[in-house]
């Protein structure tokens, strides 16, 4: 199935895995309103799309991040994933995206 856009209805959800789920589609720029997520894994899936750039700016509680192995996932990385105070790990492997990462 895909990531349903009332995801962004669970204000206070702090970890969404929908990991190796067979998820299709694309991510949900609602993903933006879940402001106390700390831990989003969606790896192992068949996201397509690109990565809702306004969606990671609202996200600032943030620490781990896994899009990897997504291989429909397309275009640039947005930098604001990596303008989170809290973020530590991201996980970008195997999918589509195109850019660079900052050196910090």
């Amino acid at each position: 199935g895909s990531i349903p856009t009332t995801i962004g209805q669970l204000a206070f959800l702090e970890d969404l895995r929908l990991n190796d789920n067979i998820m299709f589609g694309a991510i949900p720029s609602e993903i933006g309103n879940l402001l106390s997520l700390d831990n989003l894994v969606l790896n192992n899936n068949l996201l397509s799309s690109t990565i809702p750039t306004q969606a990671f700016s609202s996200l600032s509680t943030m620490e781990f991040l896994d899009l990897s192995n997504n291989d429909f996932l397309v275009g640039p990385i947005p930098s604001t994933i990596f303008d989170q105070p809290l973020i530590r790990n991201i996980y970008l492997a195997n999918c589509s995206l195109t850019g660079t990462l900052p050196s910090n």
